[in-house]
């Protein structure tokens, strides 16, 4: 073999080496989205529900002369944490599949040497909108666990 295409055939090899490593990480990224933070998000956000129902509730059983719908307001929000979040999982897996697929494609072609393109579409869309809900549902917490004191300082 001459030494031009050995360099070609080595550039392949090791093209091919950064797809599979590309469909590693990929493959761990989908495992740690679904394993992340959100986990806080939730025990956090349904923490937050369980103590502004409970003291609705003693708000009510004790008939006390308070206006609930800042602590109404912010079960709600914590609430909605929980959607935004089970909406941004949802989209990630999806995104961290496709990240695979394209890797698997890249590889075939490279490893059988096919004169083909990649028509595995790129939808960085998805990673877009999950740094949208990624940055909402921090958002949505952060407002949710503000809310809830407001109410405490300024009721009790």
């Amino acid at each position: 073999m001459s030494k031009k295409k050995n360099k070609i055939k080595k550039n392949k090899d090791l093209y091919r080496e950064s797809v599979l490593q590309h469909y590693t990480e990929s493959y761990k990224s989908e495992t740690y989205a679904r394993q992340r933070i959100d986990i806080i998000t939730i025990a956090l956000s349904t923490g937050g529900i369980v103590l502004g129902l409970s003291i609705l509730k003693y708000i009510f059983d004790k008939n006390m002369d308070i206006d609930p719908i800042i602590l109404k307001v912010s079960i709600f929000l914590f609430m909605l944490t929980i959607i935004i979040n089970y909406v941004n999982q949802h989209i990630a897996v999806k995104a961290h599949n496709n990240e695979k697929k394209w890797a698997k494609k890249e590889d075939e072609i490279t490893k059988y040497g096919l004169d083909e393109e990649n028509n595995i579409k790129d939808y960085s869309v998805f990673n877009k909108a999950i740094r949208i809900l990624n940055t909402s549902n921090f958002i949505m917490l952060i407002v949710s666990i503000f809310t809830m004191a407001y109410f405490f300082l300024f009721t009790f």
